[in-house]
């Protein structure tokens, strides 16, 4: 019986670290993504195109990068979300089409800020 309590806390303090730092995983990806949105976003506004442009190119090259983690993780239709959204911005920013851009880049934050919010460890993910 103790032996069975003991490898039970153990089994239940394994699952609850993972958890974690499947969260904290997440979170470090999304908010690195968020940040170079922001930096393109800041950059097509003073009208450096190219340097927003290398701003989303970094981003879509690190977003390549991860999702296979991320795809264990999370949604797949929520990171293929934040894919269409990505390359929406590109093509609109090669177009000249500031307007058309700046409303994905916002809908490319809204969708990573989803991401973050269903894999938060709160109380109504856990319901």
């Amino acid at each position: 019986m103790r032996s069975t309590l003991i490898a039970l806390i153990v089994v239940v303090a394994l699952a609850v670290a993972l958890c974690a730092l499947s969260q904290a995983q997440v979170r470090n990806v999304t908010e690195e993504m968020d940040i170079l949105r922001v930096q393109a976003a800041e950059l097509a506004r003073t009208g450096d195109n190219m340097g927003a442009m290398e701003c989303l190119t970094s981003f879509a090259s690190r977003w390549q990068s991860a999702t296979p983690l991320l795809e264990m993780l999370t949604s797949h239709d929520d990171l293929h979300e934040v894919a269409a959204q990505l390359v929406d911005a590109q093509v609109c920013l090669e177009n000249g089409d500031l307007d058309d851009c700046f409303r994905a880049l916002a809908q490319l934050g809204e969708a990573l800020r989803h991401i973050q919010d269903m894999e938060a460890l709160t109380l109504s993910n856990l319901y």
